[in-house]
């Protein structure tokens, strides 16, 4: 098998639960060993990139709307609503509503 580079054109959101695979559709150049519907391997490049984790036992739900306890001037606490994304069974990634170096507080 030889690499080809090709157009990401479909990317179907939902996931296979049982192989944690996705379909996507990819534009490929034409050549005579492809055939409509084959299946292949995919390397997609990503770019690194750098982001804010935080425990997800310091995010409270209220209702749809997530926050976090903030210490204000290292004297009180407030409340700051954010908006994260699933990291692992652990950790959420913040993104946004809170800043690097900002103090967070939770109950274990």
């Amino acid at each position: 098998s030889q690499p080809l580079q090709g157009m990401v054109k479909e990317i179907r959101p939902a996931a296979n639960p049982q192989t944690r695979s996705f379909d996507i559709k990819i534009e490929l150049p034409s050549n005579q060993h492809l055939r409509v519907g084959m299946y292949g391997t995919v390397s997609l490049p990503q770019q690194p990139r750098q982001g804010l984790l935080i425990p997800k036992a310091a995010v409270r739900h209220v209702g749809q709307l997530e926050t976090v306890m903030v210490k204000v001037n290292n004297e009180r606490w407030q409340t700051r609503y954010v908006r994260t994304r699933e990291f692992d069974k652990d950790s959420v990634e913040v993104l946004s509503g809170l800043e690097a170096g900002e103090i967070i507080g939770w109950s274990h």
